[in-house]
């Protein structure tokens, strides 16, 4: 599909859309900021409420500013020289014009910490508003100072993302990580005036696909075109069909080399619990039709071994093997992988949303290239 074939049906559905009046009721999110911590403190330049969660004894009050230092106990949770005062969680909520300080981060809505099942360590969940959260995500994910077109696709994207986790895991402690794992969360610290703004401008709206919200999958660079989420994650949506994306060119690892030794590459494969021996070649066995590797072929001093072309992408790092759309040679016993793009490939390509919102696209044209045949939806309309 070409950006000029898809132009026509995408303003026309602008046209059909362009009624929408952002609405956002309050929806509260679980995000989990803190993992495996020997212990915390927690603060507000207000006064702190700290109860037990849930609720199970009177709150205490602790004045503005004051440190709360909390650790593991093996019967609950230790707060400062009080010894254990919840064997369950605990949580901390300032008034609302205020916010509550974990570590060295300060977030906004009420944090509650519980012990980590299994290991000696605790886990901190931000309970927040979605638009909220929001303004401490879009910051993290793209620059500010990219065209405010693309910023709100990028924040209409997370808000799906976000409410696509709380309606498949609504039961569960945390629906979120601050991390890659979910999206990039820096709470407080993330906020800026120019991504709050496309936060506010798209309050309440997100994407949805024969009424249902999608899960919305984005990514940095697709390297010239988008991925099909079944050649992925074997997950087969309408939506989430590979493009052309003529926009993305010019981002700064649209093009991309590592060189790893091949000792480096057997050391990592052993870390993962592979029993492999020097790493000799490194062969590509099946291509998806966006040319990403699906599967591949590692020869060793012990055999051979076939993997998914994503697999060897966890286990060599995802900052240094940046997409599965690499060709790899072996050079004086080091492997160079050479490839295109940053990311899995699905859905968004945020420096393609970039380059049509340079090009004055406006971000319901965006959207609708980067995931055919959605909707913009109010929020309070998607939650199936």
């Amino acid at each position: 599909m070409s950006l000029r074939r898809f132009l026509w049906p995408a303003l026309l559905s602008l046209f059909l859309h362009s009624f929408l009046t952002p609405s956002a009721s309050a929806i509260e999110v679980r995000v989990l900021i803190v993992e495996s911590a020997p212990h915390l403190t927690l603060s507000s330049p207000s006064p702190l409420k700290v109860s037990g969660c849930p609720s199970s004894s009177t709150p205490r009050w602790y004045p503005a500013h004051e440190k709360i230092y909390i650790s593991y106990d093996p019967e609950g949770l230790r707060v400062g020289g009080q010894g254990v005062i919840s064997h369950q969680g605990l949580s901390a909520e300032a008034d609302l014009a205020s916010h509550v300080q974990v570590n060295d981060r300060s977030y906004r809505g009420r944090v509650e910490v519980y012990r980590e099942n299994g290991k000696e360590g605790l886990l901190a969940v931000n309970v927040v508003d979605m638009e909220e959260y929001l303004r401490g995500v879009i910051r993290e994910e793209i620059s500010p100072e990219w065209p405010l077109e693309a910023l709100k696709a990028q924040a209409i994207v997370a808000r799906t993302f976000a409410l696509r986790q709380l309606l498949d895991n609504p039961q569960q402690l945390f629906h979120l990580k601050s991390t890659t794992d979910s999206q990039l969360y820096a709470g407080r610290q993330g906020e800026d005036h120019r991504s709050d703004l496309a936060v506010e401008e798209t309050a309440g709206l997100v994407l949805t696909f024969q009424g249902k919200t999608i899960p919305a999958f984005y990514h940095a660079a697709c390297g010239g075109h988008t991925e099909d989420a079944a050649d992925v994650w074997s997950y087969n949506h309408s939506s989430l069909q590979g493009v052309p994306c003529p926009s993305c060119e010019f981002h700064p690892v649209y093009n991309w080399q590592a060189s790893l030794r091949s000792e480096e590459i057997r050391r990592s494969l052993a870390r993962c619990g592979y029993r492999v021996g020097g790493v000799e070649a490194i062969l590509p066995l099946q291509r998806s039709k966006t040319h990403r590797i699906l599967e591949l072929e590692i020869r060793h001093g012990l055999g051979r071994m076939l993997m998914e072309g994503k697999r060897l992408r966890q286990i060599l790092g995802y900052d240094l093997i940046r997409s599965t759309n690499f060709s790899v040679k072996r050079e004086n016993g080091s492997f160079i992988f050479s490839g295109k793009g940053w990311g899995h490939g699905v859905g968004l390509c945020q420096w393609g949303a970039k380059g049509m919102a340079d090009r004055a696209f406006r971000y319901e044209v965006i959207l609708q290239y980067y995931y055919p045949g959605t909707v913009i939806t109010r929020r309070e309309e998607a939650l199936d």
